[in-house]
């Protein structure tokens, strides 16, 4: 997933780098202030502005895919750049049943895509049921089957539904319940995965 870059990129002059390893491109700066990159062969081009015939800097609002060889993606840091990412909240200790545990705001809009969640220690004797509320109203309304739910012995869910209520607006927030714990071992230290795309 790409990340922003805050500062400046610094590449550090060499005369004469050595070939990288197999599978991995370097690049670096020349005294003569041009930007060069290096192949796993061993192969030299000068770095462009945006495509070209040799190695190239590539910038793109959204989502890039899979770079080409020589090729160094730079995200956006355009606001209304659009791509997956994820945030996590959860319970430490030991699970007991409650509602409107932990909360994750969200600071700008976004689309939620999908809830898993994991615990620490798995439930046993039943399973680990979840619900999942957008400002304390279940984001699951008319498919509650789609709740997170792990189960006996496991760790982590099994499938990641996508919610019936997937808009979340700038301040909107996310909070857990625990509607079933284990009834032997109550599963502990729960962490709830939440993946979204920002509108």
């Amino acid at each position: 997933m790409p990340r922003k870059v805050n500062d400046a990129l610094i590449w550090v002059e060499q005369a004469a780098p050595g070939t990288p390893a197999a599978g991995t491109v370097v690049q670096y700066a020349k005294a003569d202030g041009l930007l060069y990159s290096k192949d796993d062969a061993g192969v030299e081009t000068v770095v462009t502005g945006g495509g070209g015939g040799g190695a190239s800097i590539a910038y793109q609002a959204s989502a890039p895919g899979s770079p080409t060889t020589g090729m160094l993606w730079v995200d956006s840091d355009d606001p209304s750049s659009t791509y997956d990412d994820m945030q996590v909240f959860g319970v430490d200790g030991v699970l007991t049943t409650q509602t409107g545990a932990g909360r994750l705001r969200f600071p700008f809009a976004v689309t939620l895509l999908g809830v898993t969640a994991a615990v620490g220690t798995a439930p046993t004797g039943a399973a680990l049921n979840l619900d999942v509320n957008k400002n304390g109203t279940t984001i699951y309304g008319t498919n509650p089957s789609n709740k997170p739910s792990i189960a006996i012995s496991a760790n982590a869910t099994a499938s990641e539904p996508v919610p019936d209520t997937t808009a979340m607006a700038a301040g909107d927030y996310l909070t857990v319940d625990v509607d079933q714990i284990g009834s032997t071992i109550s599963g502990s230290d729960l962490t709830v995965f939440v993946r979204y795309r920002r509108t």
